[in-house]
């Protein structure tokens, strides 16, 4: 993959991202109310009742510090999601250099096909399944 189509799939995301914010940034479902509420649980230092065999708590550590400074955690989760995202495009770039492989058009269409991916499991759940 070259640097020309990953910075074109890069662009291409976050126009995406920033066009379909508005349309979903209050789209919740239960698990995003638990991982936000976890989030709060976690900043007051309740750590017994923060951590539970049901939700992972590396989200809701990293988005604690965040929601105690007063920033929005609908909008917060879903900025999260989107650095995620990225990060899965630059990764991959990072293995298919590892891997050698040979560079051809279909090869050159793949991180546009990864970015919607991302793009779409960014706004389709508000927890961490892109991290």
């Amino acid at each position: 993959m070259n640097k020309i189509s990953m910075l074109i799939s890069l662009i291409l995301y976050w126009i995406g991202f920033s066009a379909l914010l508005p349309d979903f940034l209050h789209q919740v479902d239960p698990d995003g109310i638990a991982y936000i509420n976890e989030a709060k649980v976690f900043f007051s230092g309740d750590f017994n009742s923060a951590i539970n065999g049901c939700w992972s708590p590396l989200f809701p550590v990293l988005l604690s510090p965040f929601v105690k400074l007063g920033i929005d955690p609908l909008l917060l989760c879903r900025l999260f999601n989107g650095v995620f995202s990225c990060l899965i495009l630059f990764s991959f770039n990072r293995l298919i250099k590892k891997l050698n492989v040979n560079y051809s058009f279909l090869l050159a269409l793949l991180p546009f096909a990864i970015a919607l991916i991302t793009l779409s499991m960014t706004f389709y759940l508000l927890g961490p399944d892109v991290l």
